[in-house]
């Protein structure tokens, strides 16, 4: 039962416990307006991320006494309206800008709790609220009315723990929404690493081959050619912006295509520009439909990827830094566009190109130089084709992955505003304890909702190819039993999942799973263990779900036979050490399988692109 609550009285923070009361932020804090030196007092920037050494893009000035004093454990928090969320504790001695308003702790007040609370999204509305300004949309709110905003006040002790509580919930979130990041980029990886070998290799299997010449494509196959991309294109600037006609020439209004719009694997049509023109040029600069668009300089990982125009909006022209390419009849535009995209175009312009910083540029003569490999037209299609669907499913789950990051940034807002107003209340020790759920539960509940497995067995060999193929740190002890790899747990976790509500099991000859009905709950604590690999997690499963029980263990068998190989130090075993090891050091019954039964599964198992981690412990005999 939920503890007695009353409405605050206030908009933003509505409801609060009843033992709490409502104070204002100048009972709190007291300002710190000392000016200091940033040659005495090293300069800091305010962000989004809290207070950091000063940032190279922060503004700069010789007025070096111009700055405001920051100590250790000061609150500091930009008082302009569109530094929105710049605000956090100090961990440093320093000097900020003037525009930041520095705010000094009471005694009695835990920090940690109030740089939660003003971090909400709810307080920085009502903060700008107290902005004076005369711009819309720009404004500032000074100490005189900060320290008069209501905010609560939970008894301290209370403070304490909820600002515990949120850095330990907090610190998950991200690990899983950090987690979530790489495996974005590991798709990312994986389609470029697709899309190279299709371009390089095409996609006909093994056939004889010969040295390409060029050490970042290495070998192609034998009836391909090397060619400049000259050979095969012409390519065309666009109208320089900023010309001035003769008062009384004919102008005709139409749109144009610049840097910002060309973003190497699409087309930005979010904010596209007019310009007015002679209609010679209007004709001469105009977009066809075929042409492979590329730009002249920009980021130094986009420079010289193509992307294709399809005539998406009509007597369309380019600006001067926009690259027009047309191909001819032996060099397939799509093919172009993904060779682009590969390895090969990145290697090649990186090279060539004239860098910066951050960016890089290129020109006409060096684009017509690129020595790229060329398939026979039939061929340059077959590889479209494949690519085509290769990459539309790895974009899906790109897609979806690049998703999960902001539904799990709002639910960590809302987890913040719930427990800083006392609406959620932190557990007590007792309740934390009881609380803590394996993960393995929520991972085997996760398969028998979807997966429907054949019995106990099959969710085992399904839960430990999950967790070796993804590299999940349980620190579980498998054993070499004969049905595969075996959890002597697995029993405790399913009576986890019964106690919780989340499964019904039933044993008989064959363990049977059905969903419990206490959903909600699991499906909250299976969001944050594995929101973030949801993904992975199906496609490993659908690939074993597929398969008869004594397939799973041996898939699960050969994976951690390959486990252990990586864990004693040999990273890439041959199919012939691992199958080996199966059938000689494993169980008796192992031997009773043929080698080719074995190379099969492994050969299964290589070609949908799953490896061991070399995470965890050895199995045991």
């Amino acid at each position: 039962m939920g503890r007695a609550m009353k409405d605050s009285g206030v908009e933003w923070i509505g409801e609060i416990p009843e033992e709490w009361r409502l104070g204002r932020i100048g009972e709190m804090y007291t300002e710190r307006r000392q000016k200091v030196s940033d040659i005495e007092y090293p300069p800091l920037s305010v962000t989004m991320k809290g207070i950091v050494p000063q940032l190279s893009t922060a503004a700069k000035t010789d007025a070096h006494d111009n700055r405001k004093l920051v100590c250790k454990g000061d609150f500091a928090i930009n008082s302009r309206s569109d530094r929105r969320g710049s605000c956090g504790i100090s961990a440093y001695d320093g000097s900020v800008s003037l525009i930041n308003t520095i705010l000094k702790p009471r005694e009695d007040v835990n920090y940690k709790y109030y740089d939660w609370l003003f971090h909400t999204s709810m307080f920085a509305d009502e903060f700008y609220k107290w902005g004076h300004g005369i711009v819309d949309d720009l404004w500032t709110t000074n100490w005189q009315d900060m320290k008069n905003i209501v905010i609560p006040v939970p008894p301290v002790k209370e403070q304490k723990d909820i600002a515990c509580y949120l850095d330990d919930r907090c610190d998950q979130i991200d690990s899983i929404l950090e987690k979530t990041q790489a495996s974005v980029e590991e798709y990312k990886r994986l389609k470029q690493a697709v899309i190279t070998q299709a371009v390089t290799k095409g996609v006909r299997g093994d056939r004889p081959m010969k040295d390409s010449g060029i050490a970042w494509i290495g070998l192609i196959p034998e009836k391909w050619h090397i060619v400049n991309l000259g050979r095969h294109m012409t390519i065309e600037s666009g109208i320089s912006v900023g010309k001035t006609y003769e008062s009384g020439t004919t102008l005709v209004e139409v749109p144009y295509l610049r840097v910002a719009n060309v973003q190497g694997d699409h087309i930005d049509f979010s904010d596209i520009a007019t310009i007015l023109v002679a209609p010679g040029e209007a004709e001469k600069y105009k977009l066809h439909t075929g042409q492979l668009l590329m730009t002249e300089g920009g980021d130094r990982d986009k420079l010289g990827r193509g992307c294709k125009w399809n005539g998406e909006i009509d007597n369309c022209i380019h600006q001067n830094h926009v690259f027009a390419v047309q191909t001819d009849e032996e060099l397939l535009t799509d093919y172009l566009d993904y060779l682009t995209t590969s390895d090969v175009a990145r290697t090649y312009f990186d090279i060539t190109a004239k860098k910066t910083t951050n960016l890089a540029c290129t020109n006409k003569t060096t684009i017509q130089k690129f020595t790229i490999p060329v398939p026979p037209v039939d061929e340059q299609r077959e590889i479209c084709d494949f690519l085509d669907d290769k990459c539309e499913k790895l974009n899906h789950l790109i897609t979806q992955k690049e998703q999960l990051p902001t539904e799990l940034e709002n639910y960590k807002k809302s987890l913040i505003y719930e427990y800083v107003t006392g609406k959620k209340e932190v557990p007590s020790q007792e309740d934390a304890i009881s609380e803590t759920i394996d993960p393995k539960v929520l991972l085997m509940v996760y398969i028998a909702e979807y997966f429907a497995p054949k019995g106990r067995i099959h969710m085992q060999k399904m839960i430990y190819s999950v967790e070796c193929i993804l590299g999940l740190p349980f620190g579980t002890q498998y054993y070499r039993y004969p049905h595969g790899p075996y959890d002597k747990n697995i029993e405790k976790y399913e009576q986890e999942a019964v106690h919780r509500g989340w499964l019904s099991v039933t044993t008989g000859n064959q363990v049977e799973y059905s969903i419990g009905k206490n959903m909600d709950e699991y499906r909250k604590a299976y969001q944050e263990a594995f929101g973030g690999m949801t993904e992975d997690i199906r496609r490993i499963c659908t690939f074993l779900s597929k398969m008869k029980t004594s397939q799973t263990e041996r898939v699960a068998t050969l994976l951690a036979s390959w486990n252990d190989f990586i864990l004693k130090g040999i990273d890439s075993p041959t199919d012939d050490q691992i199958i080996d090891d199966v059938r000689n050091h494993w169980s008796d019954n192992k031997h009773n399988s043929p080698e080719s039964t074995w190379q099969g599964t492994l050969d299964k198992i290589r070609s949908n692109g799953f490896t061991p981690k070399g995470n965890g412990l050895c199995t045991k005999g």
